[in-house]
């Protein structure tokens, strides 16, 4: 299974291509951050559910009475990416374009790989501007995808002998 660590693990170097701009979880308690900031939420999680297709179903090397059973499981993590401010929305994009070209590069890839992550990119870069209270709060972002495989192995003893004592069961007739 994907474990967040390894998504925040992720972002946290995501976070640094696009320094000064801070990158943040969203929705967490605490002080509004000062302008410009970035956030990443998970949206959605994708292949959670119990559904495993097997992969192997081999006898254990050296152990001809466990068979080692392989099941596999794709975990996907929908993960939106904005980046907020006050100023110019230029600048905002340029960070966005930043961590989205960190993602696709082989920097990205290669680093996300030592975290057995795949990222996809599920869109272009997009205005996401609202106005809070007073104040027209600039936004910009995008959207990604995060695919990880799940082998799972797991070991089974086979039977050994079965042991029969000869009686017969009657069911009752109805």
């Amino acid at each position: 299974m994907i474990e967040f660590p390894r998504i925040r693990q992720v972002m946290e170097e995501m976070g640094t291509k696009i320094a000064p701009i801070k990158l943040l979880r969203a929705d967490q308690n605490g002080p509004r951050p000062s302008y410009p900031v970035a956030t990443y939420k998970v949206m959605q999680l994708i292949g959670w559910q119990p559904h495993q297709y097997i992969v192997t179903d081999e006898v254990k090397e050296g152990d001809p009475n466990t068979v080692v059973q392989s099941s596999f499981e794709t975990i996907k993590v929908a993960i939106s990416l904005n980046f907020i401010g006050m100023g110019k929305p230029d600048d905002l994009y340029t960070a966005a374009a930043k961590a989205k070209k960190w993602l696709v590069s082989n920097a990205g890839s290669e680093f996300c790989e030592t975290k057995e992550i795949v990222p996809r990119i599920l869109g272009d870069i997009s205005d996401r501007s609202v106005l809070i209270d007073t104040d027209n709060e600039l936004r910009v972002g995008f959207d990604i995808r995060l695919d990880c495989d799940n082998v799972t192995e797991e070991e089974i003893v086979m039977l050994q002998e079965v042991e029969l004592n000869g009686e017969i069961i009657e069911q009752p007739e109805e």
